[in-house]
C-alpha cells in the first residue's frame, strides 16, 4: 500500500467511525460518502427527517461533528452537504445508518442524487435542476 492508499484508508476510518457514532446516537439522520478524485477528498452528504426544527439540538450536534472530523483530517477534511445539494454522490457511495433504520428505502436517496444546483455562468445564479426529494421516516 503506497503513501495515498494509506492517506485516504486513515481519512475513510475516521469518517466511518465518526458516522457510524453520530447516527447511533441520532438515528434520525443518514449519512453517505466517497472519495473523489476529481475534488481530491471525501464527500460527505447526509438527510434528515423534514420535521427537524431549526432549533433542534442535533444541528450543534452535527456542526460538532464536522469539526471534529475536519480537525482530524485537518490537511484534507471532506466537503459536507445536505441532500447532495452542493454536490453529487455516485451509486457506489458508502451508506452510514442507524441500525434502527430498517425501514429507510435506500432509493429514496439515490433519488435526492438527481437533483442539486449547478452555477450558470452565463446568468451568474445557481440554477436548481432535478425533482427535489426529502427523506422522511414512515410513520
Amino acid at each position: 500500500m503506497n503513501m495515498e492508499e494509506s492517506s485516504k484508508t486513515y481519512m475513510e476510518k475516521v469518517i466511518d467511525e465518526s458516522l457510524q457514532n453520530f447516527v447511533n446516537s441520532h438515528p434520525e439522520i443518514i449519512f453517505r460518502y466517497e472519495y473523489s478524485d476529481l475534488m481530491d477528498c471525501y464527500l460527505i452528504s447526509y438527510v434528515l427527517p423534514e420535521n427537524i426544527s431549526d432549533e433542534d439540538v442535533i444541528w450543534d450536534n452535527l456542526s460538532d461533528l464536522k469539526d471534529s472530523i475536519e480537525d482530524a483530517l485537518r490537511d484534507n477534511p471532506p466537503l459536507f452537504s445536505r441532500n447532495n445539494i452542493v454536490f453529487t454522490l455516485s451509486s457506489n457511495a458508502k451508506l452510514v445508518k442507524s441500525q434502527l433504520q430498517s425501514d429507510f428505502d435506500e432509493q429514496s436517496f439515490i433519488l435526492i442524487q438527481n437533483s442539486g444546483y449547478y452555477f450558470d455562468e452565463n446568468n451568474d445564479e445557481q440554477v436548481f435542476f432535478g425533482s427535489y426529494q426529502v427523506y422522511s421516516k414512515a410513520a
